[in-house]
């Protein structure tokens, strides 16, 4: 569980900083009501709720159902306002696609992946243990540091995955893989996973 709330905090952090461009700043103009207005308050509300949701995650050591409510609240609610061009045209509607992202992976490690993760740590994999894919504000500062940490995103020789096909399966590897491609492609952005893995297999079947 300690890579599952090192991801929640770490993901917390950079969507705060997003989270900045108030939705409340989508008012009455074009293509956008007063019930729009109205509606970009309740997201904000929605939106520091969803932080508090965060903390509640933490502190139950991982229980997810009331988080996963708390996002489909904020997807309907910000889905609401893609008709407001001042909404649609602010860092607010960023906001929301990485909230989505980050409900998404945080949704697949409680559930889908709870089981292989369960191994792992039964069989105290090292590996597991001590992943830590994502750097906090500080490192990303460290243009060394964030080269080493995406070369050995998944481990050095990439552990993870050989730890994962041998404990769980193949295809429990890819699902994990694949998710956090996603993840660094629509919300962390701190490597270029695809290509990075593309390039290694390129490597690998020379």
């Amino acid at each position: 569980m300690n890579i599952f709330l090192h991801f929640v905090l770490v993901g917390w952090m950079l969507i705060s900083s997003v989270n900045g461009a108030s939705v409340a700043s989508a008012l009455p103009g074009i293509n956008c009501s007063v019930a729009d207005g109205y509606s970009a308050l309740t997201c904000t509300l929605r939106l520091q709720d969803f932080g508090s949701k965060i903390r509640e995650l933490v502190d139950n050591d991982g229980e997810s159902d009331e988080f996963i409510k708390s996002c489909d609240a904020i997807d309907t609610c910000l889905n609401s306002l893609r008709n407001c061009k001042e909404y649609s045209e602010n860092l607010t509607i960023r906001a929301g696609d990485m909230v989505k992202a980050y409900c998404d992976v945080v949704n697949y490690l409680s559930h889908d992946f709870s089981s292989c993760g369960s191994k792992l740590e039964a069989n105290k994999s090292e590996c597991y243990e001590k992943w830590e894919p994502f750097l906090d504000g500080s490192e990303l500062k460290d243009k060394k540091k964030m080269e080493e940490s995406c070369e050995n995103f998944f481990g050095k020789d990439e552990c993870l995955k050989n730890e994962i096909i041998e404990n769980c399966s193949q295809d429990e590897w890819e699902q994990l893989r694949d998710h956090f491609i996603q993840l660094d492609e629509n919300l962390m952005k701190q490597c270029n996973l695809k290509k990075m893995l593309e390039f290694k297999s390129s490597e690998y079947n020379v």
